[in-house]
């Protein structure tokens, strides 16, 4: 858990420390002889995007460990899977992990509890991350996503490392 809060800590430290960045960009800008009002409307842009990425970090995180009574719904897995790369990413690249998918464009949604899914997604990712942490060379970690026989769903990982 330790791992995974750091993990999480430094996604969104990424882009706060950009938007105070742009912040100071924005300022410079604007404190000229002759203020750059259009620089100064691109940082701030950036300030709102990168302001925007850090609350969809943190909203997907307070989903996953929310507790209390979850709906079955329908769930995109192709979505999840990159949701949870995207919140893991710095955990891979913390262990020199390359990640890469293969996820079928034909992949029907499937009924179920979102944060389920999303945790089991997640141990899966970690696990083959932690797999690969002592493996020397290349370390790299396919996902694949494809519909199966039987409406079943076919989802795995290849570990090279």
């Amino acid at each position: 858990m330790g791992e995974l809060t750091a993990s999480l800590a430094h996604e969104v430290n990424q882009p706060i420390a950009a938007a105070v960045t742009d912040a100071n960009t924005c300022l410079r800008w604007l404190a000229g002889d002759t203020p750059n009002i259009e620089e100064a409307r691109a940082a701030a842009m950036r300030i709102v995007k990168d302001a925007k990425r850090a609350a969809e970090i943190i909203g997907r995180t307070r989903l996953l460990f929310k507790k209390g009574i979850r709906e079955r719904e329908l769930v995109d897995v192709n979505e999840v899977i990159r949701e949870m790369i995207v919140l893991l990413n710095s955990e891979a690249t913390r262990y020199s992990v390359s990640i890469w998918t293969e996820l079928a464009a034909d992949l029907p949604q499937v009924m179920g509890d979102r944060v389920q899914l999303q945790q089991v997604i997640m141990n899966f990712i970690m696990n083959a991350i932690d797999a690969m942490k002592d493996v020397g060379g290349r370390r790299d970690l396919a996902i694949k996503s494809k519909p199966a026989e039987d409406e079943t769903l076919w989802f795995r990982s290849a570990i090279q490392g």
